[in-house]
């Protein structure tokens, strides 16, 4: 069988439809009705990605995927809302719980199912053979790997340095502390602010040096929570251009 897809959805038809398309493209599928059920199973048997509805009995899918990001042995497996709800607002909302992607139930064409699966798959093992790289340090180009991405990876590795981020006559420093972040400086501002102001930076480059830090911590909240914080920030500012 190929990758491991788990479908979340109180709709018994939809979880069906769903499964007979991703099931004639080789990939094994589970099936939970709401959330409750979806985390044990993300748990127990660690599927390769998560297509969930958003509007379920228990537990929703905003805080199913909230918990899954927090609490479980897989926090970084790709995430996909299904909803049938067409608003920006529950775009961002999405985002802000830590979903990679979403699709509307109304319009959802089989290709755009599967394009979507395939290229969190890609994307997931790119970034899991940029974890296995990951060793005394980390650098490259914004254009391959997004900040969002660098910041996983080295929270996720417990690294301690720091990572430097430059472009565009602009450069930030963010310093880690077995993967926390502890203090960051960009341009005017410091700590979560200075995170926050960052946006989408797509040009540039990233360099992480594995070194000891001594800095007074400006940075107070949960790493996890500061990168979805960020996503919500940058993903505004993206719907007001």
């Amino acid at each position: 069988m190929g990758k491991k897809i788990l479908i979340v959805d109180d709709n018994k038809t939809v979880r069906t439809l769903l499964g007979i398309n991703l099931r004639k493209e080789n990939y094994e599928v589970i099936e939970a009705d709401n959330g409750v059920e979806g985390l044990t199973i993300v748990n127990e048997q660690k599927p390769d990605l998560v297509i969930s509805d958003i509007l379920m009995p228990q537990m929703d899918g905003f805080e199913f995927c909230k918990r899954v990001r927090e609490t479980s042995s897989i926090p970084m497996v790709p995430f996909i809302f299904l909803t049938s709800i067409d608003q920006v607002a529950t775009e961002l909302r999405g985002f802000r719980t830590g979903a990679d992607d979403y699709l509307i139930k109304s319009n959802l064409k089989k290709e755009e199912l599967i394009g979507k699966v395939e290229a969190m798959l890609t994307k997931a093992q790119e970034f899991k053979q940029a974890e296995r790289e990951i060793q005394e340090g980390l650098s490259g180009k914004l254009s391959d790997l997004s900040l969002v991405d660098v910041f996983q990876l080295l929270m996720m590795n417990k690294k301690t340095g720091i990572l430097t981020i430059t472009g565009g006559g602009d450069k930030a420093e963010i310093h880690f502390d077995e993967g926390r972040m502890m203090h960051a400086e960009f341009k005017q501002f410091a700590g979560e602010e200075a995170i926050y102001n960052l946006g989408e930076w797509k040009e540039g480059t990233f360099r992480f040096e594995s070194v000891s830090i001594n800095v007074m911590p400006t940075i107070h909240t949960a790493t996890m929570n500061v990168i979805m914080e960020y996503c919500r920030v940058t993903d505004e500012k993206k719907s007001f251009q």
